[in-house]
Protein backbone atom coordinates (compact mmCIF):
# COMPACT_ATOMS: atom_id res chain seq x y z
CA UNK A 1 0.00 0.00 0.00
CA UNK A 2 3.11 2.62 1.11
CA UNK A 3 4.21 1.17 -2.37
CA UNK A 4 0.94 2.31 -4.27
CA UNK A 5 0.86 5.80 -2.11
CA UNK A 6 4.45 6.82 -3.41
CA UNK A 7 3.71 6.20 -6.97
CA UNK A 8 0.15 8.18 -6.85
CA UNK A 9 2.73 11.07 -5.07
CA UNK A 10 5.40 11.04 -7.56
CA UNK A 11 2.62 10.83 -10.42
CA UNK A 12 1.04 13.99 -8.91
CA UNK A 13 4.03 15.97 -8.44
CA UNK A 14 4.99 15.37 -12.08
CA UNK A 15 1.89 16.52 -13.36
CA UNK A 16 1.97 19.82 -10.96
CA UNK A 17 5.47 20.34 -12.82
CA UNK A 18 4.28 19.76 -15.94
CA UNK A 19 1.15 22.56 -15.50
CA UNK A 20 4.05 25.00 -14.26
CA UNK A 21 6.26 24.27 -17.22
CA UNK A 22 3.02 24.40 -19.83
CA UNK A 23 1.98 27.82 -18.09
CA UNK A 24 4.88 29.95 -18.43
CA UNK A 25 5.13 29.06 -21.74
CA UNK A 26 4.63 32.36 -23.75
CA UNK A 27 0.99 32.64 -24.57
CA UNK A 28 -0.34 30.15 -21.89
CA UNK A 29 -1.39 31.60 -18.54
CA UNK A 30 -1.81 29.89 -15.09
CA UNK A 31 -3.14 30.08 -11.47
CA UNK A 32 -4.12 28.27 -8.07
CA UNK A 33 -7.12 27.86 -5.69
CA UNK A 34 -5.63 27.12 -2.04
CA UNK A 35 -8.84 26.74 0.48
CA UNK A 36 -9.35 25.52 3.64
CA UNK A 37 -12.77 25.05 5.00
CA UNK A 38 -15.00 23.42 8.49
CA UNK A 39 -18.29 22.56 9.08
CA UNK A 40 -19.76 22.18 12.54
CA UNK A 41 -22.90 20.42 12.97
CA UNK A 42 -25.46 20.92 15.12
CA UNK A 43 -27.99 18.44 16.66
CA UNK A 44 -26.47 15.52 14.65
CA UNK A 45 -25.84 12.09 16.66
CA UNK A 46 -22.89 11.16 14.28
CA UNK A 47 -21.61 14.08 13.47
CA UNK A 48 -19.62 16.80 14.95
CA UNK A 49 -17.56 18.51 12.67
CA UNK A 50 -15.47 18.51 9.63
CA UNK A 51 -12.77 19.95 7.54
CA UNK A 52 -11.40 20.06 3.78
CA UNK A 53 -8.45 20.73 2.67
CA UNK A 54 -7.53 21.29 -1.09
CA UNK A 55 -5.59 22.55 -4.04
CA UNK A 56 -6.44 23.13 -7.90
CA UNK A 57 -4.17 24.32 -10.00
CA UNK A 58 -5.56 25.31 -13.84
CA UNK A 59 -3.59 26.22 -16.99
CA UNK A 60 -4.83 28.05 -20.21
CA UNK A 61 -4.18 29.13 -23.77
CA UNK A 62 -5.86 32.63 -24.44
CA UNK A 63 -8.94 32.18 -24.39
CA UNK A 64 -9.18 28.69 -26.42
CA UNK A 65 -8.45 25.95 -23.73
CA UNK A 66 -7.63 25.19 -20.33
CA UNK A 67 -6.55 22.13 -18.06
CA UNK A 68 -7.19 21.98 -14.45
CA UNK A 69 -6.55 19.09 -11.71
CA UNK A 70 -6.91 19.59 -8.49
CA UNK A 71 -6.35 17.33 -4.99
CA UNK A 72 -7.99 17.81 -1.88
CA UNK A 73 -8.46 15.85 1.98
CA UNK A 74 -11.15 15.78 3.92
CA UNK A 75 -11.49 14.69 7.68
CA UNK A 76 -15.27 14.05 9.29
CA UNK A 77 -15.10 14.43 12.66
CA UNK A 78 -17.80 11.47 14.59
CA UNK A 79 -19.94 12.18 17.64
CA UNK A 80 -19.81 7.89 17.71
CA UNK A 81 -17.37 5.60 16.32
CA UNK A 82 -14.30 6.15 14.41
CA UNK A 83 -13.21 9.08 12.35
CA UNK A 84 -13.26 9.36 8.34
CA UNK A 85 -11.10 10.33 6.03
CA UNK A 86 -11.35 10.89 2.14
CA UNK A 87 -9.23 12.28 -0.70
CA UNK A 88 -10.66 13.78 -4.14
CA UNK A 89 -8.85 13.96 -7.39
CA UNK A 90 -10.19 15.81 -10.46
CA UNK A 91 -8.96 16.56 -13.73
CA UNK A 92 -10.82 18.76 -16.20
CA UNK A 93 -10.58 20.54 -19.27
CA UNK A 94 -12.48 23.07 -21.07
CA UNK A 95 -12.31 24.05 -24.84
CA UNK A 96 -13.90 27.23 -26.25
CA UNK A 97 -15.05 28.39 -29.95
CA UNK A 98 -16.09 32.21 -30.80
CA UNK A 99 -18.34 32.56 -33.60
CA UNK A 100 -20.38 35.48 -35.12
CA UNK A 101 -23.67 33.49 -35.80
CA UNK A 102 -24.69 33.60 -32.31
CA UNK A 103 -22.79 36.58 -31.40
CA UNK A 104 -21.14 34.25 -28.47
CA UNK A 105 -18.45 32.22 -26.86
CA UNK A 106 -19.71 28.34 -27.42
CA UNK A 107 -17.56 25.98 -24.91
CA UNK A 108 -17.37 22.20 -24.22
CA UNK A 109 -16.49 20.80 -20.73
CA UNK A 110 -15.29 17.37 -19.12
CA UNK A 111 -14.22 17.05 -15.59
CA UNK A 112 -13.91 13.75 -13.84
CA UNK A 113 -13.66 12.95 -10.22
CA UNK A 114 -12.41 10.40 -7.99
CA UNK A 115 -13.56 9.91 -4.72
CA UNK A 116 -11.30 7.32 -2.03
CA UNK A 117 -11.16 6.28 1.34
CA UNK A 118 -7.16 5.53 2.58
CA UNK A 119 -8.79 1.63 1.70
CA UNK A 120 -11.13 1.60 -1.46
CA UNK A 121 -12.60 4.09 -3.73
CA UNK A 122 -15.90 5.46 -2.57
CA UNK A 123 -16.92 7.07 -5.90
CA UNK A 124 -15.81 7.80 -9.52
CA UNK A 125 -17.96 11.20 -10.90
CA UNK A 126 -17.52 12.11 -14.02
CA UNK A 127 -19.73 14.97 -16.21
CA UNK A 128 -19.34 16.69 -19.32
CA UNK A 129 -21.51 19.51 -21.28
CA UNK A 130 -21.61 23.00 -23.18
CA UNK A 131 -21.78 26.79 -22.35
CA UNK A 132 -22.77 29.94 -23.90
CA UNK A 133 -21.36 33.20 -23.46
CA UNK A 134 -22.42 36.19 -25.25
CA UNK A 135 -19.49 39.21 -26.82
CA UNK A 136 -21.15 41.63 -24.17
CA UNK A 137 -20.65 38.98 -21.29
CA UNK A 138 -24.08 39.60 -20.20
CA UNK A 139 -25.53 36.17 -20.56
CA UNK A 140 -24.47 32.69 -19.84
CA UNK A 141 -26.21 29.88 -20.11
CA UNK A 142 -25.05 26.22 -19.74
CA UNK A 143 -25.98 22.33 -19.37
CA UNK A 144 -24.32 20.06 -17.84
CA UNK A 145 -24.73 16.23 -17.60
CA UNK A 146 -23.46 14.23 -14.47
CA UNK A 147 -23.26 10.58 -13.58
CA UNK A 148 -21.57 9.44 -9.93
CA UNK A 149 -20.99 6.10 -9.34
CA UNK A 150 -20.72 4.86 -5.82
CA UNK A 151 -19.32 1.53 -4.86
CA UNK A 152 -19.48 0.92 -0.84
CA UNK A 153 -20.76 3.11 2.12
CA UNK A 154 -24.37 3.84 2.54
CA UNK A 155 -24.17 4.07 -1.01
CA UNK A 156 -23.11 0.69 -1.87
CA UNK A 157 -23.66 -0.08 -5.56
CA UNK A 158 -25.37 3.41 -6.16
CA UNK A 159 -25.59 5.03 -9.60
CA UNK A 160 -27.01 9.23 -9.19
CA UNK A 161 -27.44 10.88 -12.60
CA UNK A 162 -27.45 14.60 -12.49
CA UNK A 163 -28.70 17.57 -15.14
CA UNK A 164 -27.68 20.86 -14.19
CA UNK A 165 -29.33 23.75 -16.43
CA UNK A 166 -27.80 27.56 -15.82
CA UNK A 167 -29.12 30.61 -16.83
CA UNK A 168 -27.23 33.78 -15.75
CA UNK A 169 -28.05 37.49 -16.84
CA UNK A 170 -26.37 40.66 -15.90
CA UNK A 171 -29.37 43.63 -15.27
CA UNK A 172 -26.12 46.03 -14.43
CA UNK A 173 -24.09 45.44 -17.46
CA UNK A 174 -21.52 43.48 -15.56
CA UNK A 175 -21.35 45.42 -12.28
CA UNK A 176 -23.84 42.80 -11.07
CA UNK A 177 -24.69 39.35 -12.15
CA UNK A 178 -28.12 37.30 -10.98
CA UNK A 179 -27.59 33.16 -11.77
CA UNK A 180 -30.20 30.84 -11.65
CA UNK A 181 -28.97 26.92 -11.66
CA UNK A 182 -31.44 23.80 -11.38
CA UNK A 183 -30.47 20.61 -10.58
CA UNK A 184 -32.41 17.60 -11.52
CA UNK A 185 -30.95 14.73 -9.33
CA UNK A 186 -32.04 11.24 -10.28
CA UNK A 187 -31.26 8.14 -8.11
CA UNK A 188 -32.88 5.57 -9.25
CA UNK A 189 -31.49 2.63 -6.46
CA UNK A 190 -32.63 5.00 -3.84
CA UNK A 191 -35.23 2.89 -1.36
CA UNK A 192 -35.49 5.63 1.44
CA UNK A 193 -36.39 8.83 -0.25
CA UNK A 194 -37.96 10.17 -3.78
CA UNK A 195 -35.84 8.83 -6.18
CA UNK A 196 -36.18 12.01 -8.28
CA UNK A 197 -35.08 15.20 -6.83
CA UNK A 198 -35.73 18.68 -8.52
CA UNK A 199 -34.18 21.80 -6.88
CA UNK A 200 -32.22 25.39 -7.70
CA UNK A 201 -29.80 27.49 -6.54
CA UNK A 202 -30.15 31.42 -6.61
CA UNK A 203 -27.11 33.59 -6.48
CA UNK A 204 -26.77 37.55 -6.87
CA UNK A 205 -22.76 38.81 -7.02
CA UNK A 206 -22.21 42.98 -6.92
CA UNK A 207 -18.51 43.65 -8.65
CA UNK A 208 -17.43 47.03 -6.20
CA UNK A 209 -14.02 49.11 -6.48
CA UNK A 210 -10.89 47.35 -6.62
CA UNK A 211 -9.49 49.41 -3.86
CA UNK A 212 -8.60 46.94 -1.44
CA UNK A 213 -8.90 45.81 2.32
CA UNK A 214 -11.11 46.46 4.22
CA UNK A 215 -13.67 47.08 0.98
CA UNK A 216 -14.19 43.55 -0.92
CA UNK A 217 -13.83 43.97 -5.11
CA UNK A 218 -17.35 41.32 -5.20
CA UNK A 219 -20.00 40.38 -2.57
CA UNK A 220 -22.29 36.97 -3.11
CA UNK A 221 -25.42 35.83 -1.67
CA UNK A 222 -27.42 33.20 -2.41
CA UNK A 223 -30.08 30.53 -1.44
CA UNK A 224 -30.87 26.90 -2.12
CA UNK A 225 -34.62 25.98 -3.35
CA UNK A 226 -35.91 22.36 -3.27
CA UNK A 227 -34.24 19.61 -1.71
CA UNK A 228 -30.76 18.14 -2.53
CA UNK A 229 -28.93 15.22 -2.20
CA UNK A 230 -25.94 13.40 -3.96
CA UNK A 231 -25.30 16.86 -5.25
CA UNK A 232 -21.91 17.88 -7.22
CA UNK A 233 -20.90 21.53 -7.79
CA UNK A 234 -18.83 21.97 -10.51
CA UNK A 235 -17.51 25.15 -10.10
CA UNK A 236 -16.68 24.62 -6.25
CA UNK A 237 -15.53 21.25 -7.68
CA UNK A 238 -17.43 19.76 -4.62
CA UNK A 239 -18.94 16.24 -4.22
CA UNK A 240 -21.70 16.00 -1.36
CA UNK A 241 -22.00 12.21 -0.62
CA UNK A 242 -23.56 12.61 2.26
CA UNK A 243 -26.77 10.18 2.31
CA UNK A 244 -28.69 12.57 4.58
CA UNK A 245 -31.15 15.14 2.10
CA UNK A 246 -29.96 18.80 2.07
CA UNK A 247 -33.55 20.29 2.64
CA UNK A 248 -32.14 24.17 2.97
CA UNK A 249 -29.44 26.44 2.15
CA UNK A 250 -28.11 30.34 1.96
CA UNK A 251 -24.74 31.76 2.09
CA UNK A 252 -22.47 34.79 1.37
CA UNK A 253 -19.53 35.76 -0.15
CA UNK A 254 -16.86 38.16 -0.02
CA UNK A 255 -13.75 38.79 -2.12
CA UNK A 256 -11.16 40.70 -1.77
CA UNK A 257 -8.22 42.01 -4.23
CA UNK A 258 -4.55 41.55 -2.59
CA UNK A 259 -2.93 42.92 -5.59
CA UNK A 260 -2.87 41.96 -9.27
CA UNK A 261 -1.76 38.48 -8.71
CA UNK A 262 -3.61 37.55 -5.66
CA UNK A 263 -7.54 37.23 -4.53
CA UNK A 264 -8.76 36.31 -0.69
CA UNK A 265 -12.12 34.85 -0.66
CA UNK A 266 -14.17 33.91 2.63
CA UNK A 267 -17.55 32.25 2.79
CA UNK A 268 -19.81 31.63 5.23
CA UNK A 269 -23.29 29.33 4.83
CA UNK A 270 -25.52 27.75 6.91
CA UNK A 271 -27.60 24.62 5.75
CA UNK A 272 -30.24 21.93 7.32
CA UNK A 273 -30.64 17.95 6.79
CA UNK A 274 -33.42 15.62 7.27
CA UNK A 275 -32.16 11.93 7.67
CA UNK A 276 -33.92 8.74 6.81
CA UNK A 277 -35.53 8.54 10.53
CA UNK A 278 -36.97 11.61 9.78
CA UNK A 279 -34.49 13.88 12.06
CA UNK A 280 -32.99 16.90 11.35
CA UNK A 281 -29.64 18.61 11.66
CA UNK A 282 -27.92 21.78 11.03
CA UNK A 283 -24.29 22.30 9.65
CA UNK A 284 -22.64 25.63 9.61
CA UNK A 285 -19.86 26.63 6.90
CA UNK A 286 -17.14 28.50 6.58
CA UNK A 287 -14.44 28.64 4.59
CA UNK A 288 -11.12 30.77 2.74
CA UNK A 289 -9.59 30.62 -0.98
CA UNK A 290 -6.78 31.94 -1.89
CA UNK A 291 -6.09 32.54 -5.76
CA UNK A 292 -3.08 33.07 -7.05
CA UNK A 293 -2.46 34.45 -10.91
CA UNK A 294 0.70 34.32 -13.35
Amino acid sequence: MARKYQIATATLLTIILSFFNIAFAGVWTGSSHVKAASVDYQGDTTRKSLTDYGINLQTRYLDRLDMMLGYSQLKLNASQGSNVRQNQFVLGGNWFQYTDLISGRVGWHVKGYSLTSPSSTIANVYTGGWSYLNYRKTLYLDTLFTQSQYSNSQSSENTVNQLNLSFEFSPGFRSSWLSLQIFVIDNTDDVLFDSTLYSANIEWTQFLSRTGFPIPMKLIVGAQLGDQRYLVLHRLDSINNNPDIQTLSYWANASWQINDHAELGLSIAASEYETDQQANYDGVYTSLLLTLKW
